[in-house]
């Protein structure tokens, strides 16, 4: 069994470690490890003295092993393997060099499009850990119903992501005005994300459908949401389609608005990658952690069984 475990952590890391290609289309040359928040505007910031930040490690988990938290250097949190070093640094030196303009729309676009690409990243690397294993003898057992599931449903969601991508190049590159920004000031915290998640879900025979020709050709309805603290504030920006304006503004009017619960929930219940400061770990985290962990990657079914309300780390 313990054979079992270190050749299941050993094939995602290899899948996940190993050196991948520029993200800008028809660029081979090799990926740069890049930070989906600027590292100088908005973490050092909120870095210890040894210039670290807390953050949700779950590298070498495996089936009923949840993660946990862990004290990491700067340089290495929050990072992924995106675009080559001459591709970075000439789609983003302009918010890694000068100031973040909330007013600047090409400046939103881009976090935008750096959050797409690294949730793009992500599940590309999983889709590859799960073939991997469906390739490798010693899971006999591997695939069974519920993999296949879960292996189309990543695969769903990387053609998603995909098109989101395409959508951000579009404004990128020919100027055609794809998404709307909302931007919003809440009160200080000492923590920065910046992902895409689905406010759409698919049941299982749904997802079972994946690989049937054009099955599904609209994408699950998303949006981006990036936070993090700026001149004794909490900036918040949502990014999405604006084909999608009315259905994302009827889930900012049912999640009871746009706050500090707001945010939470979102934390919570949809992504996965995120940090914070040592002193935000301290003061909202450190007592619960676990309960925390079990909120943010237990099933919201199997959490809310047990639970009168959801955790807040924003309180």
């Amino acid at each position: 069994m313990q054979h079992l475990i270190k050749k299941y952590i050993s094939i995602r890391s290899n899948a996940y470690n190993s050196q991948k290609l520029c993200m800008l289309p028809n660029c081979n040359e090799n990926a740069i490890n890049s930070h989906i928040i600027q590292r100088s505007q908005f973490l050092m910031p909120i870095a210890n003295a040894s210039n670290e930040l807390y953050f949700i490690d779950s590298k070498n988990t495996f089936p009923g092993k949840l993660p946990k938290f862990k004290r990491e250097p700067i340089s290495s949190i929050l990072t992924f393997q995106g675009f080559c070093t001459k591709h970075d640094q000439m789609i983003f030196s302009e918010i890694e060099k000068s100031s973040f303009d909330l007013t600047d729309r090409k400046h939103l676009l881009l976090f935008n499009y750096r959050a797409i690409c690294h949730e793009l990243r992500k599940k590309w690397d999983i889709i590859s850990w799960m073939e991997a294993l469906i390739r490798d003898d010693d899971f006999p057992n591997i695939p069974d119903e519920r993999f296949n599931v879960s292996l189309g449903g990543h695969k769903l969601g990387a053609k998603d992501l995909e098109y989101y991508k395409l959508k951000a190049e579009e404004e990128l590159v020919k100027g055609i005005s794809n998404y709307d920004y909302l931007v919003e000031v809440l009160p200080y915290r000492e923590f920065v994300t910046s992902a895409i998640f689905n406010i759409e879900t698919l049941t299982p025979n749904e997802v079972a459908k994946v690989n049937t020709p054009n099955w599904k050709e609209e994408p699950l309805k998303a949006m981006v949401f990036t936070i993090f603290p700026k001149n004794a504030e909490l900036i918040l920006i949502l990014c999405y389609l604006k084909s999608d304006a009315s259905i994302i503004s009827d889930f900012i009017r049912e999640m009871g608005g746009i706050n500090l619960n707001f945010v939470n929930k979102i934390i919570i219940e949809w992504i996965e990658t995120w940090a914070c400061s040592e002193g935000f770990y301290t003061t909202n985290i450190q007592s619960n952690r676990d309960e925390i962990i079990k909120a943010c990657f237990q099933s919201n079914s199997i959490y809310a069984a047990n639970q009168n309300e959801l955790i807040n780390i924003m309180k």
